[in-house]
């Protein structure tokens, strides 16, 4: 992410905050992985990814994996 200020967020972010705000947790870390890697593994993306995972893994019952997954996102 570049240091100067923007008027708007960056379109894969964008995506990202529409499909986490409906629920969509597993499509909304598919559109941010390729910007993360694109934006030099940004520790925030990661985070922001990982979250979005822990969600998924907690919805469908894994509660281990999601407070995994929660944790490591604090680590960033």
């Amino acid at each position: 992410m570049p240091n100067e200020p923007r008027d708007e967020l960056p379109r894969p972010l964008q995506e990202f905050f529409c499909l986490y705000a409906k629920g969509e947790y597993f499509d909304a870390h598919e559109v941010l992985e390729d910007f993360w890697l694109e934006e030099g593994r940004d520790p925030l993306l990661q985070a922001l990814i990982q979250v979005a995972v822990a969600y998924y893994h907690y919805e469908a019952g894994n509660i281990s994996g999601s407070r995994a997954l929660f944790t490591s996102a604090l680590s960033y």
